[in-house]
């Protein structure tokens, strides 16, 4: 299994915990905005998912709102869905042409 140390913000200071991460990908402007192709986040929900990235990324934000996201390759569209944390999610933002 792939556990990672991370710490989390809990009341005036950091604790650690020990979580098991989902694989988050990254294309086109969302790569372009975080710099990166993919991160492993701590998140259950789509919209767990898009606050956390949001945070972590300011660029990203803006586009967030207009992507598709595929939860373990099916497109998914309601962000109240849950997954589990080792689901793979790719955030793909609307591409152009044709």
């Amino acid at each position: 299994m792939n556990f990672l140390h991370r710490p989390i913000l809990l009341g005036d200071g950091f604790e650690s915990i020990l979580t098991r991460m989902a694989d988050v990908s990254f294309y086109a402007a969302a790569r372009a905005a975080t710099g990166v192709s993919s991160v492993q986040l701590a998140a259950t929900s789509l919209e767990e998912l898009v606050t956390e990235l949001s945070r972590a990324y300011p660029k990203l934000a803006p586009i967030l709102p207009g992507c598709s996201y595929l939860l373990d390759g099916v497109a998914c569209k309601d962000l109240s869905t849950r997954f589990s944390t080792t689901a793979k999610i790719d955030v793909l933002p609307r591409f152009a042409g044709g």
